[in-house]
C-alpha cells in the first residue's frame, strides 16, 4: 500500500510518499506527481523517508517529470532518502540528474535559493 500526503510551503509542493513504489502503487505514485504538476507546481520535493524500495517503474516516472519541471523553469528534489533506495538512485547513474538532502526543509531551501 502506497500513501501520498501533499505539504505546503510557499516555494514548492511537497511529496510524502510511504510505502513501496512498485509496479502495484506506480499508478498512484504517478498520480500523486502529475496532480501537483495539473495544479501548476513545478518546484516539487518528493519526501522518500518512509520508502524502502522504488522500482525501475517508480524512476521512469521520476525521470519523466524532473525533465518536464525542468522544461519549465521548475525542479524536483529528493529528501530523507534510505541508504537502500539511494544506492539504487547511485547504482543506474542517477544521483548525477537528482539533488538529494537530509532534510525536506533542505529541499525547500534550495528551491527558493534558485528563484
Amino acid at each position: 500500500m502506497l500513501s501520498l500526503t501533499e505539504l505546503h510551503a510557499p516555494e514548492a509542493r511537497i511529496l510524502v510518499v510511504s510505502g513501496k513504489i512498485d509496479a502495484k502503487t506506480m499508478g498512484a505514485f504517478e498520480d500523486g506527481i502529475r496532480a501537483l504538476l495539473e495544479a501548476g507546481h513545478s518546484n516539487l520535493v518528493i519526501d522518500l523517508a518512509d520508502v524502502p524500495f522504488i522500482s525501475s517503474a517508480g524512476l521512469g516516472i521520476l525521470m519523466a517529470v524532473i525533465e518536464e519541471v525542468r522544461e519549465v523553469g521548475g525542479d524536483l528534489t529528493l529528501a530523507r532518502v534510505q541508504p537502500d533506495v539511494y544506492r539504487i538512485f547511485d547504482m543506474l547513474d542517477f544521483t548525477t540528474l537528482f539533488r538529494f538532502f537530509d532534510t525536506v526543509d533542505g529541499a525547500v531551501e534550495a528551491l527558493a535559493a534558485q528563484g
